[in-house]
């Protein structure tokens, strides 16, 4: 009986924690709180479910283009632009920031792919350093919407929206 009771325990568990890593409601919650203004019902309402398994890997080829963005602290807006498209603003071109290093986190909170069109959520924080390890510039838990479009058989980052 006590082992029967255990192992419906650990599926219980199971389940919960598929539950809230398919549907992280506190993402709804962080964003809808603060931002409602900011983004409609519907860009919000993306965040109630993470994605499918296949729009989590459509969204992997974007996620490594952006952590290149992150960490190239060596080129110029100009070249960070036909490297990176939109994605460009994420990190510290050398022509505006001095930066020794960079240290950043970015982590995709929801991935929904429609045809040629595709939406995913990512949260990110990110800060730069002087030679002397002092923090010169960052941000800190930005929750930011990106739109994407299928250009050229490529996922294509085409509109950023987060709140100023």
């Amino acid at each position: 009986m006590k082992q029967l009771f255990r192992k419906r325990k650990i599926i219980i568990v199971i389940i919960l924690v598929l539950l809230v890593y398919h549907f992280p409601l506190h993402h709804v919650i962080l964003v809808a709180g603060p931002y409602l203004d900011f983004y409609t019902a519907s860009e919000i309402g993306m965040l109630a479910f993470a994605g499918m398994p296949g729009d989590r890997i459509k969204a992997e080829p974007v996620l490594e283009l952006a952590e290149e963005a992150f960490s190239d602290i060596e080129s110029t807006r100009e070249e960070r632009e036909k490297k990176y498209g939109l994605l460009y603003r994420y990190g510290f071109a050398n022509d505006y920031y001095t930066a020794a290093s960079e240290k950043h986190s970015l982590k995709l909170w929801a991935a929904h792919f429609y045809g040629t069109e595709g939406y995913m959520w990512i949260c990110y924080s990110s800060e730069a350093y002087d030679a002397d390890g002092n923090i010169t510039s960052g941000s800190q838990n930005v929750q930011a919407l990106w739109k994407l479009e299928k250009i050229d058989g490529e996922w294509v980052v085409v509109h950023i929206k987060e709140h100023p």
